[in-house]
């Protein structure tokens, strides 16, 4: 299935603001004509991997292994496609961890002339990490993100449209822990991309000071952190709880434009 959403990340180089706007956004009952409806608290390790070939880290797909709660989740996710300046559109097969699971996301690589070992014949008494490792895949990212989650309703409350997550994202680096936090907004149900323009459009109105879009993924984020880290250049951007300022997201955006790194 496709998923369309756009992303937000809040960004001031004035601490407490980011932290107002994400107290506010969480109490939010209503943005524009949308009615809002608390949904669950997830606490979620994110692990990604990818394949040794060049040809898979050219494709722009990725593979991960979620833990939400008491849930593993096997994800592939394709290269994304931008249906607007701050809306994106990928390919995502999400299952619950089996090898059954494995099965059909290997065969959706296969197609796509991604090649990798044969899964071995005992997949379903090992753990995701082990299976994904002896079938050629790498570990190459990951991060514990803390997730409210807040349902979107039509104007008139009839329907979903969509999702919003306020996500609190950790880069579990060993010795240099960095957090990140964004507004996804997802489209669910009946909603189209109208209903998300709008969404994204009221909320950054609501917030201009802190609010900006981001067209960039998680995956593609963390990478370029590790990039400044590597430069020695991160440790200025960041505030002392390690949330990266302002400053920082505008660092980020140069190194991310240039390698169009942009697909998860």
């Amino acid at each position: 299935m496709n998923e369309i959403e756009s992303t937000l990340i809040i960004a001031n180089d004035i601490s407490y603001l980011n932290t107002d706007t994400i107290e506010k956004i969480i109490a939010l009952e209503k943005v524009g004509h949308y009615p809002i409806s608390q949904g669950p608290f997830l606490s979620i390790t994110d692990s990604y991997f990818d394949g040794l070939s060049p040809s898979w880290q050219k494709s722009g797909f990725s593979l991960r292994i979620r833990q939400s709660n008491l849930d593993t989740l096997i994800t592939l996710k394709g290269p994304s496609q931008y249906l607007d300046n701050e809306i994106t559109s990928k390919v995502e097969i999400e299952r619950p961890w089996s090898p059954e699971s494995l099965h059909e996301i290997t065969d959706e690589l296969k197609r796509e002339d991604l090649q990798f070992k044969s899964a071995p014949s005992n997949v379903s008494s090992l753990d995701p990490h082990t299976a994904l490792k002896m079938i050629g895949f790498r570990l190459i990212q990951t991060r514990l993100n803390d997730r409210r989650t807040k349902t979107i309703l039509s104007p008139d409350g009839s329907s979903v449209v969509a999702e919003m997550a306020i996500d609190h994202v950790t880069y579990n680096n060993d010795t240099y822990p960095v957090k990140h936090n964004e507004i996804e907004i997802e489209l669910k149900g009946s909603g189209n991309v109208s209903d998300l323009k709008n969404i994204t459009g009221e909320l950054t109105s609501l917030y201009p000071e802190t609010l900006c879009p981001w067209r960039f993924g998680k995956l593609s984020t963390g990478m370029a952190i590790d990039y400044l880290h590597e430069k020695n250049k991160l440790e200025d951007l960041l505030f002392e709880d390690r949330s990266i300022k302002k400053t920082g997201y505008n660092a980020l955006h140069e190194i991310l434009s240039l390698v169009h790194e942009d697909t998860i």
